[in-house]
């Protein structure tokens, strides 16, 4: 990223204000460790700085793991038949608005045309 641009990007930066206080302390220590080893191996210097290791964040897993299908078994059985999944309603809907039935979408309109142009006739210069 070009100096400029990161001046650029900075401007706005105080519209993130949870962005400035973030403290990552390993993510600063793995960035100071790849620029030194960039400018050591830029200048033929030698550098003690390990790479990081690849395999971190890499877990062993039990390809052979069984599976006890009863438990799955049991949670499925103690469900009533009838009962569906769990539905709490639309998280990003406010509780104010979640008991509002929308209505208007012309179910109950026989001639939908004819209503929309005596409802808004007058706004297409008709009538």
């Amino acid at each position: 990223m070009d100096w400029n641009v990161f001046l650029q990007k900075k401007k706005h930066i105080h519209l993130h204000p949870k962005a400035l206080e973030w403290n990552d302390i390993a993510a600063k220590e793995a960035f100071n460790n790849a620029k030194r080893r960039f400018w050591s191996q830029k200048h033929h210097f030698s550098c003690d700085v390990p790479l990081p290791d690849p395999n971190l964040y890499i877990y062993n897993i039990d390809w052979d793991s069984k599976i006890d299908i009863e438990l799955d078994l049991d949670s499925i059985s103690s469900r009533d038949e009838n009962e569906g999944p769990e539905f709490s309603g639309d998280p990003l809907v406010p509780e104010s608005y979640r008991d509002i039935v929308p209505t208007g979408w012309g179910d109950d309109i026989d001639d939908p045309a004819a209503t929309f142009s005596a409802r808004y006739g007058d706004l297409l210069g008709s009538n």
